[in-house]
């Protein structure tokens, strides 16, 4: 009597255990069905609302921000940058729009000679109106915090972002279309509370 107990147990534990395995293996399935379909495609940017006829849509890679192709502007170059998250405006330019570059001098003002350099770190704008063409990698905080910026620039400018870039630091601001063109005499410590 025990065994035959005993057999009617372990024959309704599999029976059971069947059941769940099917419906389990039922629900993904059902799950698979609803869900959305995933694509490769590189996303397309939405130009904004500005009231005129839309231009062709740029395909961007969605990392990345990086139009595909790369225009660079005639008599211009293109320069990529790595700057810090809060250095490179939180990772808010994108591609057309403008930053003003600064320059973080730790080794004396910018046009002295060893002999006059002053002690001290010295903040000074570069260069203004610098167009983005793109953003790679590091747009937020969660995706490492550093985000690369493709920038157009002249020859001459060119060498003033590689200089601040890797001998000094490099800091950038989002400018609207009124930009500011007048030049800085920067700040140091003697002149930040003017």
């Amino acid at each position: 009597m025990a065994a035959a107990r005993s057999s009617r147990l372990i024959a309704i534990g599999a029976i059971v255990c069947a059941v769940g395995v099917g419906g389990s293996v039922a629900a993904v399935r059902a799950a698979d069905a609803t869900a959305p379909p995933t694509s490769d495609a590189p996303v397309t940017a939405a130009p904004p609302d500005t009231g005129h006829p839309a231009a062709a849509p740029v395909a961007m890679d969605p990392e990345t921000r990086l139009p595909n192709p790369l225009v660079v502007p005639d008599g211009h170059e293109a320069v990529a940058v790595q700057v810090a998250f809060d250095a490179g405006v939180a990772g808010v330019p994108g591609p057309g729009d403008r930053i003003n570059v600064y320059g973080v001098f730790t080794s004396g003002r910018p046009g002295e000679t060893a002999t006059q350099a002053s002690p001290g770190p010295q903040v000074q704008r570069v260069l203004v109106g610098v167009e983005v063409l793109g953003v790679a990698g590091g747009a937020t905080p969660t995706t490492g915090g550093s985000p690369t910026y493709v920038l157009a620039v002249t020859p001459s400018q060119a060498e003033q972002v590689v200089f601040l870039h890797t001998a000094e630091r490099l800091w950038m601001t989002l400018v609207g279309d009124d930009i500011d063109t007048a030049t800085t005499g920067g700040r140091d410590h003697g002149s930040i509370l003017r």
